[in-house]
Parts: structure tokens; C-alpha cells; sequence
């Protein structure tokens, strides 16, 4: 299984490529959680359609995609933590994934508007 930290350093063009690793990383998480798809859906707010069309590979899983799932399974994973612990960890992962959100924004822009490249994104998503 391809780790997460991994997943996240992905160029496009590997996140393309690794659709159906991306995909089997977020059914064995469903599965070892013990979550239905429905309730997946739900949680990530999609419909059950659109849900499903992504785990049989119909649907290309997009960053934002993967990010909600991963905010799904952390909510719910059984924890003895306090809730203020909780809290705080969901604020760090948001800023964790910002950077990710970030890119992924810049890059959208310039495939919508046809636009070369100039702020270096290239070379920071080859990393």
C-alpha cells in the first residue's frame, strides 16, 4: 500500500497515473474503519453515486477528494483522546493539507485559463 505522505507528494501527472492506488488506499481505510460507502458518501458530502463511481475507478479521485476522505476517517477513528486534543488535531491536519490545497488551486488556474507557468509551481510539485 502506498503511503499517504507519498500520495500527497504526487506530481498531476503520478496522480493521474496512480488512480488505482489512490483509490485501493481509501477502500482499505473504509474497510479497516468498518465504514459503509453510504456513510462515507455522506460524511464527505457526495452522493452515494458519485461515491461509488470513484471507488470503481469511473470517477478520477481529486485532491480535494482524497483530502475529505482523510478528514472522514480521522474523525471517526476510535480515540480515548480528550476532545480538546481532538480538536487540535484536526486543526494541524487542516494546515498540513493547505500546502497541498494550495498547489492544487494554482495548478486548476492555469489549466482553466490556458496559462504558462511563471511562480515555479513546476518546480515545487517535482519535488
Amino acid at each position: 500500500m502506498v503511503p499517504v505522505k507519498e500520495i500527497l507528494a504526487y506530481t498531476p501527472e503520478q496522480w493521474r497515473d496512480d488512480q488505482h492506488l489512490i483509490v485501493e488506499r481509501i477502500v482499505d481505510g473504509r474497510e479497516q474503519l468498518g465504514l459503509s460507502a453510504e456513510f462515507m458518501a455522506e460524511q464527505a458530502g457526495y452522493s452515494l453515486t458519485q461515491y461509488l463511481k470513484m471507488e470503481a475507478g469511473t470517477r478520477i479521485v481529486e485532491l480535494e477528494d482524497f483530502l475529505r476522505f482523510g478528514e472522514v476517517f480521522y474523525y471517526h477513528q476510535k480515540s480515548s483522546k480528550p476532545q480538546y486534543h481532538r480538536q487540535l488535531n484536526k486543526l494541524l491536519l487542516w494546515f498540513k493539507s493547505l500546502r497541498y490545497r494550495f498547489l492544487d488551486w494554482m495548478e486548476q488556474i492555469y489549466v482553466d485559463h490556458n496559462m504558462p507557468d511563471t511562480t515555479g509551481l513546476e518546480k515545487v510539485n517535482s519535488r
